[in-house]
């Protein structure tokens, strides 16, 4: 299969030789910076789609992920423990013995941060077997600083008085006083000495470069309605009771004249000071630091990651599990583009209605899972839309990430598209410009990226644009054979596509 430089090079001799001006120097078509900072997420029991197995001990056959496909990837957040799992290939078959190490000395340059839930709630699935180490932690909690305690540290229901589930994800225990400096102290200092001290239970993070930490919303309100009672959740099937009824914690709510009012003021106050003190905390130890607020919405949010530059993890990014407004896209475009933003983002894109609602659970199927169509996009048509989105707002110099996924969590693959020698336009030549709602173009070095947000067709028309070759998922490895187009004229561009037009 030709590279992209190979294939433009053609492309630039054959227009030299139908008077079409000299060919550019080969030095000039080779790219060594990437065009996509690229991202992989893997949690669980990750790798059911890949097509290499391994045999357990038991018989079973299961699927596994090949270390140096995972190499590749700029970025790999990941479950602690898993360096030594099977569901490497190469561990599984007895070659390595530590994952994380083989990915460093494949790539030196690739970032490993492990993930963990964070400071806000408790976690732990006590009554299932095997236990796991965040049981342990639970029920020294619940005995030391639950209900009755002088220095309580978890939430109660204000409504029953009862510990509190999140009817989403049973393992996660209602909210934590996140004002109290002794709780903030032991997550801070548990989290690292359990990674990168004592490294227990298999949490080795020798290999690693940081601390990924999920369920960090930047509102109390986010999480409040989602809360149950303890005993509305039914542990033998793992899910909610059909009857259970919400409840609020006792902290970070109140009730004002007979209603109950959530203190997002005070949760946000508390939030501040927790990372205030763990990003240093883990930066003085050589660590870097990143979080899921699941939205950033809010100024004061925005000053926080930024005098923190803090690595966000925009979970619903360009493309979601859900169908996004055009002006929601368009806001995260701007927080996304915006040349004075400090913090850097991995924008997650997961294509719509291929996940459970905790994105973890898949079908067993492989690469062919992008051919299939998602509200009228195939896999493919979504992963350019979500790349175009990028690119508008791509920044050589900032260290943002692509994420993107048609299996939840627990899988991902390295796509030809995030290979610069096959795809590159150079660096942008100016920031994104807006023809219209949703409509959005910007100028690069060798072309343009076009992006339509709208659920329906548009034309684009790029004044002064020229003669340009329209590339996507199954022409970009062969330019010259892509459809010319006039910028003039206009583009047609169907419903939730992203493109790139390639200047002749």
């Amino acid at each position: 299969m030709r590279g992209y430089s190979r294939a433009l090079w053609t492309l630039f001799l054959l227009l030299a030789a139908c008077g079409g001006g000299s060919p550019p120097r080969a030095s000039e078509m080779v790219e060594t910076t990437p065009f996509v900072r690229t991202a992989l997420i893997l949690y669980g029991s990750f790798a059911p789609t890949q097509p290499t197995t391994i045999r357990r001990t038991n018989g079973d056959t299961v699927g596994c992920y090949p270390i140096r496909n995972a190499a590749r990837f700029h970025y790999l957040q990941i479950t602690p423990g898993t360096h030594g799992w099977d569901r490497w290939c190469e561990v599984g078959q007895g070659q390595v013995g530590n994952a994380f190490e083989a990915l460093k000395q494949a790539n030196p340059g690739m970032r490993i941060y492990l993930y963990y839930n964070g400071a806000g709630v408790a976690v732990g699935m006590l009554g299932r077997s095997p236990p796991s180490y965040e049981d342990g932690e639970l029920r020294w909690v619940l005995q030391n600083h639950g209900q009755g305690s002088p220095e309580r540290w978890i939430a109660l229901g204000r409504r029953t008085g009862e510990y509190l589930r999140d009817r989403r994800w049973g393992a996660l225990w209602g909210f934590m006083d996140l004002g109290n400096p002794n709780w903030r102290r032991h997550w801070i200092r548990s989290r690292h000495e359990r990674a990168w001290v004592r490294r227990e239970g298999g949490h080795d993070g020798r290999f690693t470069d940081g601390i990924f930490v999920d369920d960090m919303e930047w509102t109390a309100s986010a999480r409040i309605p989602h809360l149950i009672p303890a005993s509305q959740f039914d542990e033998a099937s793992y899910r909610p009771r059909p009857d259970a009824q919400p409840d609020a914690p006792d902290f970070y709510t109140e009730l004002r004249g007979g209603s109950l009012v959530h203190r997002n003021d005070l949760w946000q106050q508390h939030y501040t000071l927790w990372l205030d003190e763990a990003v240093p905390y883990f930066r003085a130890r050589g660590l870097g630091f990143a979080l899921n607020p699941w939205r950033v919405h809010d100024p004061a949010q925005r000053a926080l990651y930024d005098r923190h530059g803090l690595l966000v993890f925009e979970e619903c990014g360009f493309v979601c599990q859900y169908e996004m407004s055009v002006e929601h896209w368009e806001y995260k475009l701007g927080l996304f583009a915006d040349p004075g933003r400090r913090f850097r983002i991995v924008t997650g894109n997961l294509v719509p209605d291929t996940s459970a609602p905790s994105g973890l659970h898949v079908p067993e199927e492989g690469l062919a899972r992008m051919d299939r169509s998602y509200r009228g996009r195939t896999g493919w048509q979504w992963l350019w839309f979500a790349l175009g989105s990028y690119w508008l707002g791509y920044s050589p110099e900032r260290e943002d990430h692509f994420m993107f996924s048609a299996w939840g969590y627990r899988d991902g693959y390295w796509f030809e598209e995030y290979d610069p020698a096959l795809l590159h336009l150079g660096r942008p030549l100016g920031p994104a410009v807006r023809a219209e709602a949703g409509l959005w173009w910007r100028p690069f070095e060798r072309g343009f990226v076009a992006v339509n947000a709208n659920r329906d067709p548009r034309t684009l028309r790029i004044p002064g644009g020229g003669q340009a070759r329209l590339l996507a998922h199954e022409n970009f490895r062969t330019p010259g054979q892509a459809p010319r187009v006039s910028l003039d004229a206009g583009v047609e561009l169907a419903g939730h596509e992203g493109t790139i037009l390639l200047r002749e």
